[in-house]
């Protein structure tokens, strides 16, 4: 192919893209199983897809951090001090999956059940530096949100799992399912871990997301608490966890 001319030639300018003007004005993502519905009979998924990323953008909508009531924390916290943990210890046997000829090979420690309560109360001040951190193989939620290609990919998991409707809790979802949110110490096997064992003073290595310490102020032992994390982004949150 020659060039001869080639600097001469007519060159066609770039098709600029043109501003949506079906962009609702909103505050948040929240769209009923019948307006999930209407959209998806009426549109294809990409065009929802971008649909969807216009109007976060257009908006400034945050990503979907959990809508927390104050008296819903304490409440929360109220029955993670009331709860008897005892009801938590299985009677199942912990056992070292791997074949080891020592003395390992034997039941080993106790065995906790999950449960939820305590989880607000710690997941309320720390939900936003959760959603910020990465793991090694995948962004999270905060990284993931304000990234546009990132993002419309994500979305796709709307239809992947089949949700009927759109808001906090299934986008939310979708960010677990193709990105990363650090998951919880559950509060109440902390406080019931501290209590089976009478402690008085504690001392956590890692205080990661708060879990731990709610844990250790709901317990009825507790006097001392020292811990020590590298993520200095929690520190004010644990402060704020302490005041409440």
């Amino acid at each position: 192919m020659s060039l001869d001319g080639f600097a001469d030639s007519e060159v066609k300018p770039m098709e600029e893209k043109k501003e949506r003007t079906d962009i609702p004005t909103v505050d948040k993502i929240d769209i009923s199983k019948e307006e999930w519905t209407k959209l998806n009979d009426e549109h294809s998924q990409i065009w929802l897809q971008d649909w969807l990323l216009e109007t976060i953008r257009k908006n400034n909508i945050p990503p979907p951090y959990t809508p927390y009531e104050e008296s819903d924390i304490r409440l929360d916290f109220q029955r993670l001090q009331e709860y008897d943990t005892t009801k938590l210890i299985s009677d199942e046997k912990y056992y070292i999956k791997h074949d080891i000829k020592d003395k390992w090979n034997k039941p080993m420690g106790v065995m906790w059940k999950q449960h939820n309560v305590g989880n607000k109360s710690s997941n309320y001040f720390h939900e936003k530096a959760r959603f910020k951190a990465d793991s090694s193989v995948s962004y999270g939620v905060y990284f993931t949100w304000y990234n546009n290609q990132l993002l419309f990919r994500t979305q796709d998991a709307l239809w992947t799992l089949g949700m009927d409707r759109v808001n906090h809790t299934t986008l939310k979802q979708i960010m677990q399912l193709r990105g990363y949110i650090p998951s919880q110490f559950k509060p109440v096997v902390a406080k019931g871990v501290y209590e089976f064992f009478e402690a008085e003073r504690v001392f956590d290595m890692s205080m990661g997301w708060g879990d731990r310490i709610t844990g250790f102020a709901g317990n009825r032992f507790g006097t001392y608490y020292y811990g020590t994390d590298p993520n200095t982004n929690t520190f004010s949150k644990y402060y704020d966890q302490i005041q409440l």
